[in-house]
């Protein structure tokens, strides 16, 4: 008798788990929708992160492609004022020392202090983006420095190029007492790139652990905007 019973159980234990099986397709097709709607596409992931970016040679520009799959620098090599080579084809931003410029970009100054308070103030007035003054990229022959070796001499060698001076502003280098004194302004910039996207930008260091001028290190992302 114990073992009919032990017999009737386990047919009945199979004919459950057998059930079970056959229910799985049908239970994948109604949760199927759940799951694809929590799935994130690549359009809809905001770009995000922060960088650091060794910037202390003055005969090098760091070319950054913002909307690249990951963080990675193109390094230049300026072999005189009116000759660099190793640009990329596709970039954004690029850094020397604490200049920056842009790929037919341009830029705002913002009073907020960082990007979270930026986002803030966009959700509660869509339209601020489109109220800003951006300023574009300007040349200069006498602003990025790439030769202080004549400094006693009583001059410098600079690069005939563009540059945004408004990024610029992230630090004041004071060279009117020595050493010079070096201010951060602790403000979010906003980039808009040529393609007509929206990027805040905010400068953390412009100093590695070790003390070392020259190592930028930017929190950056790419702010939404309502179609």
């Amino acid at each position: 008798m114990t073992s009919y019973i032990r017999s009737r159980r386990l047919i009945e234990n199979l004919t459950i788990t057998l059930g079970v099986v056959m229910l799985l397709p049908a239970c994948d097709g109604i949760f199927e929708d759940i799951y694809d709607n929590n799935k994130t596409t690549t359009e809809e992931k905001l770009v995000e992160g922060q960088f650091t970016v060794d910037a202390t040679s003055y005969t090098a520009w760091h070319y950054l492609d913002l909307d690249a799959d990951s963080i990675n620098f193109v390094t230049s090599t300026i072999e005189s004022e009116e000759n660099e080579t190793g640009i990329p084809e596709n970039w954004t931003i690029a850094l020397h020392r604490y200049d920056v410029k842009t790929n037919g970009g341009a830029a705002v100054e913002t009073d907020y202090t960082s990007i979270s308070d930026l986002e803030a103030a966009i959700e509660a007035d869509p339209m601020l983006l489109e109220s800003l003054n951006f300023s574009a990229d300007t040349t200069s022959a006498s602003k990025i420095i790439i030769d202080m070796s004549h400094m006693m001499d009583g001059y410098l060698i600079y690069q005939n190029t563009h540059y945004n001076a408004i990024i610029a502003r992230w630090l004041n280098v004071d060279t009117s007492t020595m050493p010079p004194i070096y201010t951060m302004s602790h403000k979010t910039y906003i980039l808009r790139t040529a393609e007509g996207k929206y990027f805040a930008l905010y400068l953390v260091n412009y100093m590695n652990e070790k003390s070392v001028k020259g190592n930028m290190t930017v929190q950056y992302k790419q702010l939404s905007i309502e179609e």
